[in-house]
């Protein structure tokens, strides 16, 4: 016992506190970005792969007026409706702005003829 200590009397917080905060602190950064890159490449979906910079700055940097790029898949009669993940595949980039994917086997025996990139204006009332 120190003798400048009375009996239970604590010596105060540790010397090291500082330290092992800062370890703390790093151990769950690093396992934030572990996680984040397990979800990203394990369980997202290519679709939620690519949307993930428009979330991230919506979410981020709310306005009430944006414009967004959409990844649409053409028909025959040149109507465009939003892919989903049926849609498409994973493929090399192409297009302008490019984009990892190519139309599914599926959507073409549905009608789709081609995948293209649309800007859509929003506005929140």
């Amino acid at each position: 016992m120190n003798r400048f200590l009375g009996r239970g009397e604590s010596p105060g917080p540790s010397k090291n506190w500082l330290l092992s905060t800062l370890v703390a602190l790093l151990l769950a950064f690093v396992a934030g970005i572990g996680i984040f890159t397990y979800r990203n490449v394990e369980v997202w979906t290519p679709l939620q792969q690519w949307y993930w910079t428009q979330y991230l700055s919506t979410k981020n940097f709310p306005v009430p007026s944006r414009n967004y790029q959409v990844l649409s898949k053409l028909d025959r009669q040149g109507q465009h409706s939003m892919a989903t993940d049926a849609d498409v595949i994973p493929a090399p980039l192409q297009g302008w702005p490019p984009f990892p994917f190519a139309l599914a086997a599926k959507a073409r025996l549905s009608g789709g003829v081609a995948l293209k990139v649309d800007t859509v204006h929003y506005t929140s009332a």
